[in-house]
């Protein structure tokens, strides 16, 4: 620890910044740190130093004093190691650049029409190594990465010898690998590639995006200056997204792109740090609120005021500690108070597949008769270029038949949807679609037509069909990539069915998906709530309530102002008890 210190930063022989300091060093932060109390640490971005270290070259020695060395002592200490600033610093990938003689024009188009495309590529050698081309927006490294063709042509250089380029476009369009190769110094080859449409959801009526894209953000990173919002939205059309909303801000530069295809917008993510963070779309305005950390419903009532829709992002399950900041704790309260229609039930830049705390909350909101779509989202960083992970690895398909953010916004608020990081589902009951409600009379047992469709790169394991948080249908599916089943469910109750997709692992996509529910009302009956269900998010809001006030003390804050709050918590609490007919007189 040290204390009203003097902190200076010196590069070489020169003093680059000075300010005060208090606070702990660290190699990685403490999981309960603080945002406005960040550590100081060593050899990377102080946030997340595991995923986005920024340090390039070496980090000589570390050398903690009890006492503040003087300027002259610092400079002898310069003096005596000052020949360390000659070595040079040369990259895996900078030493195949170096060595890369040879071109390729390369040019991306639709097989049908004949017309250039965007595109995600890979090239290796025969090593598997990738190589990443300078001119071009490039991620990863040389162990596992890609980069973008945004233009009708682009000029790469390689090293002679063998080579494997690897075209893709999202979950919609064949990937194609091509070998090719260069004998000699000096080659220069021309390569074409035809991607062919796997499947058009266009056609269908759906149209897939992410509403949780960071263009920019968390420390300084290689494309802060040259990505810009534009290259950004050229990236998402690249992975074959149709919508792409960026969470860093609405100012001029983020005004929205508008294609056949394909739209962009600025919005805002909100993290007021208590409740959890929430990723607005089609916003005009920042949302009003009267605290900073108290204020997620009263922001969320605004944005649906201005006509957009707020999702909760870093879905969690319980509440964390005390200093963590992204936790989801206050969705129970918007769930409740008809506030939330949709949530990111999978979500994260490496994360592949469902995570089955998540799953087993959304099934138990779903089961007390209150109404949750399916989101899912990436909060990829895209000027960070060491991240692997691409925009849309997780994605919504939203059933909206015209694509503006209005029609967006609709198919979040109705529940038509589906969310995948691979696969692709189409479901229906009594030719319902999802988000949608059936009707049955209620006299005994009804057969409800149901209509099932996949589709899959990979290829197709199974299907289910679930009913109320149980699976009432297992389907395999053989790894054929296109499925299509009608089939007959008796029901007897209120329930709610969904379906999801499992598919088979492949080298470029996942092979996950699950739609949102379709709602089966059964004559006057209410769904068959459990107790243990309302008991579970009582017993959530119960520890939240304790919780805002150790809150407040460990943020320094003024509890009078968690009022508002508590009062919301208190109503949300009084709705879940009401389901099992608990509530008071």
């Amino acid at each position: 620890m040290w204390q009203n210190c003097l902190f200076q930063i010196n590069s070489n022989e020169k003093k680059i910044a000075e300010f005060a300091a208090s606070g702990r060093i660290s190699y990685l932060p403490p999981s309960d740190y603080k945002y406005d109390t960040i550590p100081l640490t060593l050899s990377g971005l102080a946030t997340f130093p595991a995923r986005m270290g920024q340090l390039k070259g070496f980090l000589r020695e570390v050398r903690i004093y009890n006492r503040a060395l003087s300027h002259n002592e610092i400079m002898e200490d310069y003096r005596q190691t000052f020949f360390i600033k000659n070595i040079e610093v040369c990259m895996q990938a900078e030493l195949l650049e170096k060595k890369s003689t040879c071109t390729l024009k390369l040019s991306v188009c639709d097989e049908a029409a004949g017309d250039p495309l965007k595109a995600r590529v890979m090239v290796r050698d025969g090593g598997n190594r990738h190589c990443l081309p300078p001119n071009c927006f490039s991620y990863g490294s040389v162990n596992d990465g890609y980069f973008y063709i945004l233009d009708d042509e682009i000029e790469l250089r390689f090293p002679p010898g063998k080579w494997i380029v690897a075209v893709l476009r999202g979950f919609e369009w064949e990937p194609v690998e091509i070998p090719f190769s260069f004998k000699n110094d000096g080659e220069i080859k021309s390569l074409k590639v035809a991607l062919k449409r796997f499947v058009n959801f266009q056609q269908k009526g759906w149209f897939s995006g992410e509403h949780h894209i960071q263009y920019i953000g968390h420390g300084a990173m290689k494309y802060d200056k040259s990505l810009g919002w534009l290259n950004a939205a050229k990236i998402c059309e690249a992975e074959g997204m149709n919508y792409a909303s960026f969470v860093q801000g609405l100012d001029a530069d983020m005004r929205s792109v508008c294609s056949k295809d394909f739209i962009s917008k600025g919005n805002l993510e909100l993290c007021p740090s208590l409740g959890g963070h929430l990723c607005c779309v089609n916003i005009t305005r920042k949302p009003k609120c009267d605290t900073c950390h108290f204020s997620n419903i009263q922001m969320i009532e605004d944005v649906l005021l201005q006509g957009g829709v707020a999702v909760y992002t870093h879905p969690t399950s319980g509440l964390g500690k005390v200093g963590d900041v992204t936790w989801s704790r206050e969705m129970p309260v918007a769930v409740a108070l008809g506030k939330m229609p949709i949530w990111d039930v999978s979500y994260g830049l490496w994360s592949k597949g469902f995570d089955s705390d998540l799953i087993e909350d959304w099934y138990r909101y779903l089961n007390l008769g209150l109404k949750l779509a399916a989101g899912g989202s990436t909060d990829v960083y895209m000027n960070n270029s060491t991240l692997a992970s691409p925009p849309g690895r997780w994605r919504t398909y939203s059933q909206t038949g015209v694509l503006c953010w209005p029609e967006v916004v609709r198919a979040y608020k109705n529940g038509a949807t589906f969310i995948s990081n691979g696969p692709l589902l189409v479901f229906k009951a009594q030719n319902t679609g999802v988000g949608g409600v059936v009707r049955l009379s209620g006299n005994g047992k009804e057969i409800v037509s149901v209509h099932l469709e996949a589709w899959s790169l990979n290829g197709l394991n199974r299907i289910e069909i679930v009913q109320n948080g149980k699976i009432i249908v297992d389907i395999a599916c053989g790894g054929v990539k296109n499925f299509s089943k009608d089939l007959n469910v008796n029901i007897a109750e209120t329930c709610w069915l969904a379906a999801r997709c499992h598919g088979l692992n492949g080298a470029y996509f996942g092979n996950l998906a699950h739609t949102s529910p379709i709602y089966i009302q059964y004559g006057n009956c209410k769904i068959g709530v459990h107790q243990a269900d309302a008991d579970y998010f009582i017993r959530w809001l119960d520890e939240y309530r304790d919780f805002i006030p150790k809150f407040c003390e460990y943020r320094k804050l003024n509890a009078g102002e968690a009022r508002p709050l508590l009062d919301a918590v208190e109503r949300a609490r009084e709705k879940y008890r009401s389901l099992t007919g608990a509530a008071k007189e």
